[in-house]
């Protein structure tokens, strides 16, 4: 089985910002709201809305918050990232079986194209020589 978390975060600067915005959190203001006016991350206009990730993709200080967090819960101190401090807030939490290799060809496949794709074109725009007159 694989555990998929739904994940909202906060990004600001300084552990002392971090302290400030969990303390507001603490006081009652949505995580929402708080994301929205104080985060540095891109997803603040999204309430700091991140999605589903799975364990493996996210860095370990993350990942070993997720596993302590019940559903709607925050993280109950700052986590130190190399961009900045975060908190964090588990959504959702699911257990879904991996799909068989049949049911994952076609995306294999598409990604091993995309690839490709992605290899030749570079190699083109390295070989190519653009003259602007």
């Amino acid at each position: 089985m694989i555990v998929e978390y739904k994940v909202s975060d906060i990004a600001v600067a300084t552990e002392s910002d971090a302290q400030a915005v969990l303390a507001r959190i603490k006081k009652g203001e949505s995580f929402d709201k708080v994301a929205r006016s104080v985060s540095l991350a891109p997803n603040k206009m999204q309430g700091g809305a991140v999605g589903w990730v799975q364990a493996g993709q996210t860095l370990p200080q993350i990942t070993s918050a997720l596993t302590t967090l019940a559903k709607g819960q925050v993280s109950p101190a700052p986590i130190q990232m190399p961009q900045g401090w975060y908190l964090i807030k588990l959504e959702d939490k699911k257990s879904s079986k991996p799909p068989t290799f049949e049911q994952a060809k076609a995306a294999i496949r598409n990604g091993l194209m995309q690839k490709k794709q992605f290899e030749f074109l570079s190699q083109l725009r390295q070989g190519a020589n653009i003259v602007v007159r």
